[in-house]
């Protein structure tokens, strides 16, 4: 069962599958889990990275590494966020719908 959590900013409530549908969207994510609580007015996101995707972008700019040491890279910590905001963006996501 997924959880539902209530805005304190506007009181509305947002299942969490809508917005893990949005991200799962993003070609470097294979898997994603959208925690949301009530007491908070925003929801965390962990992702799971596509490992095809992910190692072929390193390889293209010329970062090494397995996919556990990718993963600790900011620069690759920076691609994942910025391909979250675009797609919030894009998805015209309200703020407290969207993940930190």
């Amino acid at each position: 069962m997924k959880i539902a959590f209530e805005s304190n900013l506007n009181s509305e409530y947002i299942a969490s599958e809508r917005i893990e549908i949005v991200y799962i969207q993003i070609r470097d994510i294979a898997q994603a889990f959208v925690y949301c609580n009530s007491y908070k007015s925003h929801a965390v996101i962990l992702v799971v990275p596509d490992p095809d995707v992910l190692l072929k972008y390193a390889s293209e700019h010329y970062i090494s590494g397995n996919m556990e040491k990718l993963c600790k890279k900011q620069e690759i910590k920076d691609l994942f966020f910025n391909d979250i905001k675009v797609l919030e963006i894009s998805n015209q996501l309200k703020v407290f719908a969207m993940v930190r």
